[in-house]
Parts: C-alpha cells; structure tokens; sequence
C-alpha cells in the first residue's frame, strides 16, 4: 500500500497517468467536494480502503494546482 506517499505526489501521479483533471475547468469549493469522493472512491476501488482523509485531499488538491 502507498499510503506513505505525499496526498499531493499521490495526486500528481493519479492526474499524469490517468488525466484526472483533463476535463475540469476550475476548481472552487462547489465542485470540491465531488472531487474529493472521486479520488476517494478511486483509493477504496485500487486498494479497499480511502488512503487519505478528505481533509487532506482537499489541502493536497489546493497545493496541487497552486503548483500547476
């Protein structure tokens, strides 16, 4: 299991090899929440169980496109 790796590695990863993002325009706080169950839902389908809280999915997300 990967739940070592950084939330923000870990979704740099997740939008590099499977376009996680390619469709989403802007993120702001109504769509937020819908993406976060997505990578959650994602983390239960790969490894059976939700890697990150959705706390910290929600700040790696905010790193993850400051950074982009």
């Amino acid at each position: 299991m990967e739940s070592n790796k950084d939330v923000v590695s870990f979704i740099a990863e997740l939008d590099e090899k499977k376009n996680f993002f390619h469709n989403v325009n802007e993120i702001n706080k109504y769509n937020m929440g819908a993406i976060v169950e997505l990578i959650q839902y994602q983390n239960i389908k790969e490894y059976g169980e939700s890697l990150y809280t959705r706390e910290e999915i929600r700040r790696g997300i905010k790193k993850y496109t400051q950074g982009s």
